[in-house]
């Protein structure tokens, strides 16, 4: 390949002017590579928040059950040996 020296000037600005786009189009690209993935990563974590406080609700509203006394250990034993434990699946707690 002739040197960029030895090259027409039309020829040294259309490389120039290709050179140019395609570095600015390669660093857009990565630009919006990581703009999309940041938001990839907050969207990931706005679910886990929506799970983390669904879980968290759950359990506050079955201690508060528990401790009311809608539920006793008993009645959770006896469902278990009659083997009856689906007519009350929210007694269980994690």
């Amino acid at each position: 390949m002739a040197s960029y020296k030895n090259l027409s000037l039309k020829m040294k600005i259309s490389l120039t002017g290709i050179i140019t786009i395609t570095v600015l189009v390669t660093l857009l690209f990565f630009l919006y590579k990581g703009a999309e993935r940041k938001k990839t990563v907050e969207a990931f974590v706005q679910k886990a928040r929506a799970v983390c406080l669904t879980a968290e609700s759950t359990r506050q509203e079955m201690e508060e059950k528990w401790a009311d006394g809608l539920f006793t250990v008993e009645q959770v034993r006896g469902y278990a040996d009659r083997n009856e434990i689906s007519v009350h699946p929210e007694t269980v707690t994690v």
